[in-house]
């Protein structure tokens, strides 16, 4: 993976990613700003079933208790740190083709973000977003889905690039998947790293879900698939817990 500090537009403004190749990293936002990635033991991680949510004291509200964090390892894998949710988004406002994609606190009521940083080139979160009401949330992923479709590619001027590829997936009410790559231009043709970003965008009712996980995983067709299948089927679930939420903000009280 190359360093490039302005490639992922989604700047998803906390880890910066160091790995092989030349010249280009990617910031992926969250609330808190971790250090560099670096090896450490795998002795931490523990399997989705055994985990046991770890949620900050200040999550109050409709969201809390809600297992934003199913999947994730207890510890990071970076520096042992506790994952916790926390009342704070994983990703904050983001354009692509200077066109909003995401917002979290745009018009929400309630939100909170967990992130997990593993070892080396792998990070990944989540913020859940509650809405005053289902078509607040509508309108607001189907704004990020016009903007999705309308920014396919978004050269930095450079000689770089990021390339946003939509996927077609049924996920909770609505939905918008997809992945974004990086390339550099060499003799006047794109070369893509191994660099993989999926994101998912799942509304059910009033609340939307925006994950996000970063790897190497841009080798071929089939690793592409291979990371798409895992964070969607975890947003399967995720999709189906959010349902119990409130329906409207009169049934919180």
């Amino acid at each position: 993976m190359r360093r490039t500090q302005d490639l992922l537009l989604p700047l998803l403004a906390a880890a910066l990613l160091a790995g092989c190749g030349s010249g280009q990293s990617v910031a992926l936002t969250g609330a808190s700003a971790p250090p560099d990635p670096t090896p450490s033991p795998t002795s931490h991680r523990t399997p989705s079933s055994a985990r046991t949510s770890s949620t900050a004291p200040d999550v109050t509200g409709p969201l809390d208790r809600f297992p934003l964090d199913r999947g994730y390892a207890d510890e990071n894998g970076d520096d042992g740190s506790p994952v916790e949710i926390t009342p704070r988004p994983a990703t904050r406002r983001f354009e692509m083709c200077h066109r909003v994609v995401w917002d979290p606190q745009h018009g929400s009521t309630d939100l909170i973000g967990v992130e997990f940083r593993g070892e080396a080139e792998y990070v990944r979160g989540r913020t859940l977003v509650l809405y005053p009401d289902a078509a607040a949330a509508t309108a607001a992923v189907t704004a990020a889905r016009a903007a999705v479709a309308a920014c396919p590619d978004e050269p930095n001027g450079t000689g770089q690039g990021t390339t946003h590829t939509m996927t077609h997936l049924s996920l909770g009410d609505q939905a918008v998947v997809w992945t974004d790559t990086f390339y550099s231009v060499h003799d006047g043709e794109r070369q893509h790293d191994t660099g993989l970003v999926v994101y998912e965008l799942v509304r059910v009712g009033r609340t939307v879900l925006l994950g996000y996980e970063y790897g190497e995983g841009n080798g071929s067709p089939a690793s592409r698939e291979q990371a798409i299948t895992r964070t969607t089927r975890e947003g399967r679930a995720l999709a189906e817990r959010m349902r119990i939420i409130p329906a409207n903000a009169a049934s919180e009280g």
